[in-house]
């Protein structure tokens, strides 16, 4: 039985984890970068795991037996079964380094992962007649009528692996949970319209650009947009139709509150009698910080934003704050990035050694 071509995709996909695993904790040089990017990519995966088909279906047609196949995989493709990335893609996002490699590279291995996983599943059913378990490789099964079905039609699994290996890169930008994160970041449902709708027009123009067709009695073999991003397109006019439906309601609501109720969310002070000594990002830091903590909450229980209550700071203090986002990833980069909340900390503690101090002095 040949078994090189699993052992190589499991090495690869082994190898690619650690790969990630490395360029995520950033313990590697410019150079090392770069060769990682170069070798381990989807594409290169995706063809390890077309070898492996081919070899897959090689075994299969020269011995006829699933159990044996059964027990070629999980000798040669269980540890490739047993990956755990322990992180989202959120962490990917928020480290902010090689954010969009690493986000495809995980999604390529997390397939292969799940792959592997589907080829090893079975279903144990008592046989009366022999009065015994049967175990059944349905889903290996299926896998090798697919092969079958490739290899009749492309007159050898070779042609299928050279059309693998001229697939095009997964792009993160079209992945939707990705792109869900992205909008999350955003502070209207405007901007979160705004952001599908360019990254709809820009999976069309992706279309274009990689569109190749190859027909064999009439079965499509190349078909990238939804072998790589099934159902993006779907997902996106929804995720805008639930936006859309969403300000929908937030206006109606507003077209339905008295002018009293207004009156006691728009009004505000034109001018303060308080004066903000600090700076801005410090004043920045204090509101997200109570922003996260939700110590602030609005009376009418609606949801606030971290928008709304840095506005309400502004509103107090007379004062408008330019560039919030770079101040606060700025401040978020400094190597002490809770400095101004560490000083009202001491400042605190200063004022209560003062008082016991104090009642000291009177004893």
């Amino acid at each position: 039985m040949n078994l090189s071509k699993a052992k190589a995709f499991n090495g690869f996909i082994l190898e690619a984890k650690n790969a990630f695993d490395r360029v995520f904790n950033r313990k590697v040089t410019e150079e090392e970068l770069e060769q990682i990017k170069a070798t381990y990519t989807v594409a290169e995966i995706e063809r390890y795991k077309a070898e492996f088909d081919a070899e897959l279906f090689r075994n299969h047609m020269e011995y006829m037996d699933e159990e044996l196949l059964y027990e070629y995989i999980q000798m040669n493709l269980k540890p490739i079964r047993s990956i755990n990335f322990n992180l989202k893609k959120t962490e990917i996002l928020r480290n902010g380094f090689e954010v969009s490699y690493l986000v495809g590279l995980m999604k390529a291995i997390e397939v292969q992962s799940s792959f592997v996983d589907y080829l090893m599943q079975t279903m144990v059913s008592y046989d009366e007649d022999i009065s015994k378990d049967v175990i059944y490789y349905s889903n290996l099964s299926d896998h090798l009528g697919e092969l079958s079905l490739a290899y009749n039609s492309v007159d050898g699994l070779g042609k299928l692996i050279n059309e693998v290996k001229s697939m095009p890169p997964r792009d993160s930008r079209f992945n939707f949970e990705f792109l869900i994160v992205e909008c999350n970041m955003l502070e209207s449902n405007t901007e979160r319209i705004k952001l599908i709708t360019a990254r709809l027009y820009e999976f069309e123009q992706w279309k274009i650009q990689n569109e190749k067709s190859l027909k064999r009695q009439g079965i499509l073999l190349t078909d990238y947009d939804s072998i790589l991003y099934p159902n993006f397109e779907k997902l996106c006019h929804i995720e805008i139709e639930k936006l859309q439906k969403l300000d929908a309601i937030e206006k109606s609501a507003q077209a339905t509150e008295t002018p009293e109720m207004q009156s006691k969310t728009t009004v505000g002070l034109s001018a303060s009698d308080y004066v903000w000594k600090s700076s801005a990002t410090d004043l920045l830091e204090l509101a997200a910080a109570l922003y996260q903590n939700k110590s602030v909450e609005r009376k009418d229980e609606k949801p606030l934003t971290r928008k709304e209550l840095i506005g309400y700071f502004e509103q107090m203090f007379n004062i408008e704050i330019t560039d919030i986002e770079h101040k606060l990833t700025k401040a978020s980069g400094r190597d002490n990035n809770t400095w101004f909340l560490d000083n009202l900390s001491q400042q605190f503690r200063n004022y209560v050694a003062g008082k016991e101090a104090k009642m000291l002095k009177r004893r």
